[in-house]
């Protein structure tokens, strides 16, 4: 109940913003989120992050560039504070979206990592592995969870954008509506992607 609290002020703290073409970005904006940082990521967030998470909340499409290790991802987590539908990350490298996923869930989002090695001849059909030592098998079931909003974040490789077993998402209006936002890690790489 308290996390709820939190979100719904956070929310009544960006819905002004979202209103405005050029929302300033005002002290206590970030203040506050800075103060949901620390509340629940244990980590306190800087003003640059902190302004990048406030124009995603307005929806506003922004470019960050920031060095290794600056921590980018925080731009991806601390806008989530806020938001209750999906968001997409799209990573080129299978090992950083297992990370990106894994940090998801330790941050209390539910989260999956879906990469291409994942996909089945047949639309729509997803390779999953119950155990270790167990074979292999192709489920509707993930993308089933993934319609139904099971995950807050899902962690997606680039081949899949434009896969016909996600295509019927994007292409789906109320699908669409439960994006908040779509995340390019790694953009650098773009053009090589295809």
């Amino acid at each position: 109940m308290g996390h709820e609290l939190k979100a719904l002020e956070c929310i009544e703290l960006a819905s002004p913003l979202m209103t405005l073409l050029n929302p300033p970005l005002v002290e206590a904006d970030i203040t506050k989120l800075q103060n949901e940082s620390e509340a629940h990521f244990h980590v306190h967030a800087c003003i640059w992050q902190c302004r990048a998470a406030l124009k995603l909340l307005a929806k506003k499409t922004i470019v960050s560039i920031s060095a290794m290790g600056s921590g980018k991802t925080m731009t991806f987590w601390l806008p989530m504070l806020c938001e209750k539908g999906i968001t997409f990350i799209v990573s080129p490298l299978k090992s950083l979206g297992s990370q990106l996923s894994n940090e998801s869930i330790q941050k209390g989002f539910p989260a999956v990592s879906v990469m291409a090695e994942l996909l089945s001849e047949e639309p729509g059909l997803i390779k999953v592995r119950q155990s270790p030592s167990g074979s292999d098998h192709y489920s509707h079931k993930l993308t089933q969870d993934i319609q139904l909003s099971a995950f807050h974040t899902i962690v997606i490789s680039p081949e899949l954008i434009m896969d016909p077993c996600f295509m019927v998402m994007w292409l789906d209006p109320q699908f669409q509506k439960k994006i908040d936002c779509i995340c390019f890690d790694e953009a650098h790489c773009i053009s090589q992607w295809g």
